[in-house]
């Protein structure tokens, strides 16, 4: 909520509402929107499930993060969130994955049986303490516990209770969770890996090395297409995806639409500089990496750094192309739209598959990325920060 709050300083008739059941979570919130001078946000201590009955209207977006597959009836909850959405609106909901946590739900099976009997939370804790110490090296939780060291170390006897002493924690695969959105009258439009990449729910991510499997399995629809990437990677712990009304589930940013801008997501990266990195590897693979742990790895066409030259995150793919047509250095000037969006496609499919670049209509304002834009506005708050940060780096 901090963050929505943040990218809708720039709209005063945004809307803002965050709902919880615990009012000690909602209590965080409250004090972080205050360091942060966010006046912008409605606060409700209550359940989400109560949501049709408020009288607050639709909303344009919601997001709903951990939260439904620990209700007793995640269609209710589903539900409950549908109807309060408008009809063009969109939803970003995470759950678990079923075969990224699997050693989870075993273990849970396991300390159900061993805290049989047993109601006070930190015993529950404890025993699960002491189980960690007796597992044996094969064990699936003893192999895969690097995965959930932090999350145990970081959170300590609260992580211990969420991970795997939970009363109800329901994963979901990739299937279930079109089954359960179509129940609800939704379809998933994207899903992302928690790192941001949709590249992980691409068969391209698994078959490059099997080219008429590959061919095979992109012929399949969508959602299978999806389970089978799933099932390829077989860890993936959770789902985040976003979800529309089935009706409007094809309103999506289109790339072939000169009225897109083009802009990049994740990192600082600006085109004209990428482009003269590009310039001195021409016909050759181009790899960068905007955050320091993604790496895109691009063919250093000359056409495409010249495309890449005018990309400012504020220009259109029209604005874009009548810059390159008009650059001396341009090969022809006598390429259309099309034949330029044909040329840049295979850059952009690479680029926006690793979330590093994605489009937004001109109509909507620049996209504030919170480590480059919204934290500079934190730390004018307090200047000391910016010290230590300076000081850090």
């Amino acid at each position: 909520v901090i963050h929505l709050a943040e990218q809708l300083l720039c709209n005063p008739q945004a809307e803002i509402h965050y709902i919880d059941l615990s009012d000690s979570s909602m209590k965080i919130a409250q004090e972080r929107a205050k360091m942060r001078q966010l006046e912008n946000i409605h606060w409700h201590q209550g359940s989400l499930l109560d949501l049709p009955k408020l009288g607050w209207g639709k909303f344009d977006y919601i997001n709903c993060s951990g939260v439904l597959h620990h209700l007793a009836d995640p269609v209710a909850g589903l539900k409950a969130l549908e109807a309060v959405m408008a009809d063009d609106g969109a939803m970003a909901i995470m759950v678990y994955g079923t075969f990224g946590r699997m050693e989870i739900y075993l273990m849970q099976h396991l300390m159900r049986l061993v805290n049989d009997g047993v109601d006070h939370p930190q015993e529950k804790v404890e025993n699960t303490k002491k189980v960690f110490r007796v597992l044996h090296s094969q064990h699936p939780f003893r192999v895969n516990m690097e995965r959930w060291k932090a999350e145990i170390v970081t959170n300590g006897d609260i992580g211990v209770f969420d991970l795997l002493l939970h009363s109800q924690d329901r994963p979901y695969t990739v299937p279930e969770v079109y089954e359960w959105n179509r129940e609800c009258g939704l379809e998933p439009v994207e899903f992302l890996e928690m790192q941001g990449q949709r590249l992980m729910y691409t068969p391209e991510a698994y078959l490059t090395h099997s080219p008429d499997l590959l061919a095979k399995v992109k012929d399949m629809p969508k959602d299978k297409r999806l389970a089978i990437a799933e099932a390829l990677s077989g860890g993936m712990p959770k789902h985040v995806f976003y979800t529309k009304h089935t009706k409007y589930a094809d309103s999506v940013a289109k790339y072939r639409d000169v009225e897109m801008v083009p802009f990049f997501f994740l990192g600082k990266v600006e085109g004209a500089q990428l482009a003269k990195e590009m310039a001195r590897y021409p016909d050759k693979a181009f790899g960068f990496s905007p955050n320091g742990s993604i790496r895109v790895n691009i063919k250093a066409d000359p056409w495409v750094a010249l495309m890449i030259k005018y990309m400012d995150n504020k220009r259109s793919f029209g604005e874009i192309f009548d810059a390159v047509r008009a650059d001396p250095a341009c090969p022809d000037a006598s390429y259309t739209n099309e034949q330029l969006f044909d040329v840049f496609a295979p850059t952009y499919e690479q680029m926006e598959l690793a979330e590093v670049m994605l489009l937004r209509h001109k109509s909507v304002p620049d996209y504030h990325h919170m480590s480059l834009h919204l934290q500079d506005r934190v730390l004018d708050l307090y200047p000391e920060m910016r010290k230590k940060d300076q000081k850090s780096a």
